[in-house]
C-alpha cells in the first residue's frame, strides 16, 4: 500500500506539477461515519478557502478496506456562493465496496466552483481508510 501511495507521489512530481494550493487527507471511516474533506483542513465550509480563479483541480481519492468487504461511497461536490445548495461532480464519485484497494482520479480543467469537498459515507461493517489528495495545477 505505501509502495502505490510513493508511486503515485513521485507520478505527480514527475509530471512537474507546479501547485498553487494543495492538501492531504488520511482517515479511517467506521459504519455509519460520514466525513467532510474541505480544502486546506477546515473543519468547516465556512472556514474553507475560497478559490476565486478555479482552475485547473486534480484530485485524487483512494480507499482501503481495513478488514474485509466494506462499503463506502465517496463523492466529489460543490456549492453556490453562500453554499445552501450542494451538487455531485458526476464524474467524481468512488464506490467502494470490497476488500481490494480502489483509486479515483479526477481532473477538470476548468474547474470553476469557488467551493468545494470531498464526501465520503461509510455504509458497511468494516472499517476503510480514506486517502484524498488534491491540487490546483498551473
Amino acid at each position: 500500500m505505501k509502495y502505490i501511495l510513493s508511486l503515485i507521489a513521485l507520478l505527480f512530481i514527475s509530471l512537474g506539477v507546479n501547485a498553487q494550493a494543495e492538501n492531504e487527507n488520511l482517515d479511517t471511516l467506521n459504519s455509519g461515519e460520514t466525513v467532510y474533506y474541505y480544502p486546506n483542513d477546515a473543519a468547516t465550509i465556512a472556514l474553507a478557502r475560497d478559490f476565486k480563479t478555479g482552475g485547473n483541480l486534480l484530485i485524487m481519492i483512494q480507499s482501503d478496506s481495513l478488514s474485509g468487504a466494506t462499503d463506502v461511497v465517496t463523492v466529489i461536490q460543490y456549492a453556490n456562493e453562500d453554499a445552501s445548495l450542494w451538487f455531485t461532480q458526476a464524474s467524481g464519485t468512488l464506490t467502494s465496496n470490497g476488500a481490494a484497494s480502489q483509486t479515483l482520479i479526477f481532473e477538470d480543467a476548468v474547474f470553476g466552483a469557488s467551493k468545494w469537498r470531498i464526501r465520503s459515507v461509510a455504509n458497511g461493517t468494516q472499517a476503510t481508510k480514506i486517502s484524498t489528495s488534491w491540487r490546483y495545477k498551473n
